[in-house]
């Protein structure tokens, strides 16, 4: 009898070694499972960013990406920016959008374009790699107005949220040569962002 409660409390702590060694061996596997999953979405898909084609060509500006959201009194202007590199001389993207015009809120949500009256809108590329600076928004389409040019894609802004915290939306159009109607352009689609919202 004395024989077989030894050899029982034998196979039961044989048996708790065996899960305690198992434990020792998972425990670690799983927190390396968990570090390369965050590493991962961290490099696929960042938190916030920037990211849009530009003649075709997939870009990001996810380098110091922000949005900063002012109100004073009536007045509301959301400035997106972003670069593409860090260094002394980054290639940058932004968007400046204002309710200057109408004194109306911006809101939570809205579709904005370089037509639209109540507000102003301007965004502009630069390009250091070859030096060259292109614009799109209100002042490119007022001075397409004015020259009698017609541009086909006029640059629209689109908020699909922003609770204060985080803005989230879409962006596309024509982007002139330093801004003027006349010259060159770049065709920027599948404008997309999300940033961390700074009051200011």
């Amino acid at each position: 009898m004395i024989e077989v409660l030894q050899n029982r409390k034998s196979e039961t702590i044989l048996g708790a070694n065996k899960t305690y060694q198992m434990k020792r061996i998972l425990f670690p596997l799983l927190c390396a499972l968990i570090f390369l999953a965050s590493c991962s979405k961290g490099k696929d898909e960042p938190s916030y960013f920037i990211t849009c084609k530009i003649d075709g060509v997939e870009k990001s500006f996810n380098t110091e990406c922000s949005a900063i959201h002012s109100i004073i009194d009536v007045s509301e202007l959301i400035n997106i920016r972003g670069a593409d590199t860090k260094g002394s001389h980054p290639s940058s993207f932004g968007i400046i959008l204002s309710n200057g015009p109408a004194a109306k809120p911006i809101g939570k949500s809205g579709v904005f374009t370089s037509t639209t009256k109540d507000f102003e809108i301007n965004t502009q590329y630069l390009d250091l790699v070859s030096g060259a600076s292109y614009g799109a928004g209100t002042m490119v389409s007022n001075s397409a107005n004015e020259w009698g040019v017609e541009i086909e894609n006029q640059f629209v802004l689109t908020i699909t949220s922003n609770d204060g915290n985080i803005i989230e939306g879409t962006f596309s159009g024509d982007y002139y040569y330093y801004s003027g109607p006349l010259g060159d352009f770049i065709r920027i689609t599948d404008g997309k962002f999300r940033l961390k919202v700074y009051p200011e």
